[in-house]
């Protein structure tokens, strides 16, 4: 059985920082957010002056 930080540890791997995202690159992570019960979500990340939304919808 994985003791407490050895499962923290191998979760934060996976979240993407300020700085991950290396030019000409693709990335694929976890985000953390605030739960909310909801059937639609939308993410909207900006980037170098453009606006990217994601959306979810059940």
């Amino acid at each position: 059985m994985q003791n407490q930080y050895e499962i923290k540890s191998k979760l934060s791997e996976g979240y993407a920082k300020a700085n991950t995202i290396s030019n000409q690159t693709e990335f694929m992570g976890y985000v953390n957010i605030k739960f909310v019960n909801t059937d639609n979500m939308t993410i909207s990340i900006p980037l170098n002056g453009e606006v990217y939304d994601f959306h979810w919808a059940k």
